[in-house]
């Protein structure tokens, strides 16, 4: 199991306002050493997608609940992780364990739990799954390219581009027929840290006009949604 706890900053930007940013970073970006990934998240949510709505109310506290993969998963062997992320007030923390994909769905249908998990965070998740009756909602995918800031690694950067999703029959095996959620010219650029951004760097971006925005992927997922199925509907 790992746990993470930062301070988490998004930020929506344009192709330009990306370079220019690395340019002018210059050397003091570093490539982590999981620079790239091709990311597919398996959102985890109540059948009418109560935790999303609940979410878009902006409380102070807001949890989720997803799989994540690094590239589709090829078959019931392949690792995933389960997460629980909540965040409070800007603050966010993550669990997270370690499993194959087979492991999972007999977690999830059957309530058989995982070999080697920690036994707490099973116990919240064992709470979380009663209470809110959580399936697979939403798959998300896109990539990501990771960089930390040279001498401060625990001040990291990443940028993800080309996020698509789907809704129908969301699962980790399979990519096919997934809908845009922006434009593919914009980014999300997230800065995570473990204290306030530096001001050389604050300074920096606004010299860009790169301003902090949220951005919630499995919301502007569920609006896309929403606005799909309202189309379909008009039809």
């Amino acid at each position: 199991m790992n746990i993470f706890r930062r301070v988490e900053q998004k930020y929506l930007i344009s192709a330009e306002q990306h370079d220019a940013l690395l340019k002018a970073l210059g050397n003091k970006l570093v490539k982590d050493e999981y620079y790239y990934n091709d990311i597919y998240n398996l959102y985890l949510d109540t059948p009418n997608y109560d935790l999303i709505i609940q979410s878009m109310e902006k409380p102070l506290y807001k949890e989720k609940f997803r799989v994540r993969s690094y590239g589709l998963a090829e078959n019931e062997d392949s690792k995933v992780y389960l997460e629980i992320k909540k965040k409070f007030d800007g603050t966010s923390h993550k669990r997270r364990i370690s499993m194959t994909l087979g492991e999972f769905y007999k977690y999830m249908e059957k309530g058989n739990r995982p070999k080697n998990a920690n036994p707490i965070t099973l116990a919240e998740l064992d709470y979380d799954f009663q209470k809110y009756h959580l399936q697979p909602s939403i798959l998300i995918n896109y990539e990501r390219y990771s960089y930390y800031i040279k001498g401060n690694k625990d001040l990291r950067i990443t940028f993800d581009h080309n996020l698509k999703y789907r809704t129908t029959k969301p699962d980790l095996t399979n990519g096919d027929d997934m809908h845009h959620i922006i434009d593919k010219n914009m980014y999300i650029m997230e800065i995570k840290s473990l204290d306030s951004l530096p001001l050389d760097l604050s300074r920096l971006l606004a010299k860009l006009k790169i301003y902090p925005r949220k951005f919630s992927k499995p919301k502007q997922a569920y609006l896309k949604h929403l606005k799909r199925q309202t189309a379909k509907e008009r039809k």
